[in-house]
């Protein structure tokens, strides 16, 4: 039986791949794990150990914690447009609309925008 994690890593192993531009086979003779294996573990027909983790990792540019992590991780990272929170001060129009939406880690992605012609934002004490 193949877990959730494990289907979440089939994809990533997949996308990293493509994303280099490099076929099964071109990826099976940088990791060294045969284009089989690589077809299996994609389609998610199989648990891969952490070694053969580790081997698609290193022929990826990636480490073993990477890949792992990206699996974990695998959250939206632009919100949709009705969920995106955005605030407008009253007094400048300035607006603030979250794009990104909340995740661990320091990384927010935000779009601001400031009315034609909008002076300096001061704080009124």
């Amino acid at each position: 039986m193949v877990d959730d994690l494990s289907e979440r890593l089939a994809a990533v192993v997949r996308a990293a791949r493509t994303g280099r531009g490099l076929s099964v086979s071109g990826f099976a003779d940088a990791s060294g794990v045969s284009r089989a294996m690589i077809s299996k573990i994609e389609r998610g027909g199989v648990q891969p150990t952490a070694a053969l983790l580790g081997e698609l990792s290193a022929a990826l540019g990636l480490t073993l914690s990477e890949l792992i992590a990206r699996a974990e991780h695998d959250e939206p990272r632009v919100a949709r447009a009705a969920d995106q929170p955005e605030w407008t001060d009253p007094d400048s129009g300035y607006r603030r609309r979250a794009v990104s939406p909340p995740a661990p880690g320091p990384l927010e992605l935000v779009e601001v925008a400031l009315p034609a012609g909008a002076g300096p934002l001061t704080a009124r004490g």
